[in-house]
C-alpha cells in the first residue's frame, strides 16, 4: 500500500508501515515590546499566540528572566533570528549586531547599519546538533547604542526567533 515500504531481514521480504519522518518541532517567539539600546541577552520573549499560529510537537522553552532557551529533545534543530530595528533621529545612524548563542558561544552574527530615522532588518540562521538539552541551550543579544530601538509586539512578529527540528542526531 501507500503508506508500506518493502523490507528485508536478510532472508525474508515483507512489507511494512512506513517509518515517520519529517519536522516534528516547530516553536515561534516574538519580543514582546519595543526596546532601546543594548540586551545581552534579551529577555523579553513571548509565544507566538496571533490568530492561525501553531507549534508543532514539544516547544522549546523560555526562562523569560534569563532569556535561556531550552530544547525539548535532542537532534538537528534550526535556529533563526530576524530581528527588526529602528534608528532614532539626529543619532548618527545605529549599527545593529544580532547574535545566535549556543551555551553561551556566538554561533551566528548578522550586521546592519541603519541611518537616523531608518528600519532595518538582521536575519542569522544556525543549525545545531543537539545531543545534550541541559547545556546546550541558546540565547540572543543584540546591540547597537543607545540609538538603537529594537522592534516588538504583542500583537504581531517584528522581531522573531524560529525553533524546527529537522531530524535526529
Amino acid at each position: 500500500g501507500a503508506d508500506e515500504v518493502l523490507t528485508s531481514d536478510g532472508t525474508d521480504i515483507a512489507w511494512a508501515a512506513a517509518g515517520g519522518g519529517g519536522i516534528t518541532h516547530a516553536t515561534g517567539y516574538r519580543v514582546s515590546t519595543n526596546l532601546s539600546g543594548d540586551y545581552d541577552p534579551i529577555t523579553a520573549w513571548e509565544l507566538i499566540d496571533t490568530a492561525d499560529y501553531a507549534s508543532l510537537g514539544s516547544i522549546v522553552t523560555v526562562d523569560t528572566g534569563t532569556g535561556v532557551f531550552t530544547f525539548p529533545s535532542t537532534g538537528i534543530w534550526r535556529v533563526e533570528l530576524t530581528t527588526g530595528a529602528y534608528a532614532t533621529a539626529a543619532s548618527g545612524g545605529a549599527e545593529m549586531t544580532a547574535t545566535i548563542e549556543v551555551a553561551g558561544t556566538v554561533a551566528s552574527r548578522a550586521h546592519d547599519y541603519l541611518p537616523d530615522n531608518k528600519y532595518g532588518w538582521c536575519t542569522c540562521f544556525h543549525q545545531v546538533d543537539v545531543t545534550d538539552t541541559g547545556t546546550q541551550t541558546i540565547n540572543v543579544t543584540v546591540s547597537g547604542g543607545a540609538s538603537l530601538n529594537v522592534l516588538g509586539s504583542s500583537t504581531y512578529s517584528r522581531t522573531q526567533l524560529w525553533f524546527t527540528r529537522l531530524g535526529d542526531t
